[in-house]
């Protein structure tokens, strides 16, 4: 029986990591093919990428500390309930570290935006109103910040992995 369950954590944390990389290949077809519509789900499957990518985190660790756990608890009864504490620290730093993956994509995103948001209404303002170019910028920036945060936890969950 826990074999079992074993196959199926494994089979469903690469499932849910495939789910994953079919979500971003969505995210940049989106990008690509329909910009307008990009700055409507932008926010929404970044969402739905981070909850996958925690989820299938989430298996993965609890696939390894299930074989850990077994062979642990073949030894000694004390182990068995050492490794169920392992097993719950281990899944608080995995969800601490897809938080930190999380606010540092986004910050590092929103540094890269400010810089184009400077840019922008220095160059929009040549041309344009002073209120015209502020929003466009800000709207700008805030898209660019989502699609940067999205790529770069993206490019960071595959080094965890």
């Amino acid at each position: 029986m826990l074999s079992l369950s074993l196959v199926f954590l494994s089979f469903f944390s690469r499932f849910l990591f495939n789910l994953a990389t079919f979500t971003s290949f969505l995210f940049v077809f989106i990008i690509l093919y329909s910009f307008p519509l990009f700055f409507v789900l932008s926010f929404f499957l970044t969402f739905f990428y981070f909850m996958i990518s925690l989820l299938s985190f989430y298996f993965f660790f609890r696939a390894f500390i299930l074989i850990y756990s077994f062979f642990l608890s073949l030894s000694h009864v004390f182990f068995f309930f050492f490794s169920r504490l392992l097993f719950k620290l281990l899944t608080f730093i995995s969800f601490l570290f897809y938080f930190y993956l999380f606010i540092l994509s986004f910050s590092l995103s929103f540094v890269l935006s400010l810089f184009l948001l400077f840019f922008l209404s220095f160059f929009c303002s040549l041309s344009l109103s002073f209120v015209l170019s502020f929003f466009c910028s800000l709207f700008l920036s805030f898209s660019l910040s989502f699609f940067l945060s999205f790529f770069l936890s993206f490019s960071l969950s595959f080094t965890s992995f």
